[in-house]
């Protein structure tokens, strides 16, 4: 099964690589990458927490407006599948958190990648090829 093709959730990090402009030029780079990684995968699957992170940091980092920060979660939200956190995504991140010495809000997106039953986790703040369960790989598409 190519990567690609599968069922994929991504942190809330890539997104702010493709919808902010930035004169970074580390961060130009990470965009033109996960630009063409975005176009070529048809299954995304995001959690309300990734949408509330994204408009967080584009807020306070970016300064944006919260009108411009509006465009573009209408924009995700259009391009993703949204999950709802649950109740059940907590237990299970604390077990994750416990078991794979993450972070709360990395639990947090693990758990719900696993509930989606993605099989790729997208991300550039967790371990590179690092199986979650048998069942989700988590892959840093910068590297």
């Amino acid at each position: 099964m190519s990567e690609i093709a599968d069922k994929t959730f991504w942190d809330s990090n890539l997104w702010i690589y493709i919808t902010v402009d930035s004169q970074n030029d580390d961060d130009k780079i990470k965009k033109q990458v996960l630009t063409k990684l975005f176009l070529s995968t048809d299954r995304i699957v995001i959690s309300s927490q990734v949408l509330n992170e994204i408009v967080n940091v584009m807020l306070r980092k970016f300064k944006k407006t919260e009108e411009e920060a509006k465009i573009v979660i209408k924009k995700i939200i259009e391009q993703s599948t949204i999950i709802e956190l649950k109740p059940e995504h907590s237990l299970v991140a604390l077990d994750l958190k416990k078991s794979y010495n993450f972070s709360w809000f990395d639990s947090l997106i693990v758990a719900a990648a696993l509930d989606s039953n993605c099989n790729i986790l997208y991300s550039e703040d967790m371990q590179n090829g690092l199986i979650i369960k048998d069942r989700l790989k988590i892959i840093n598409p910068l590297l």
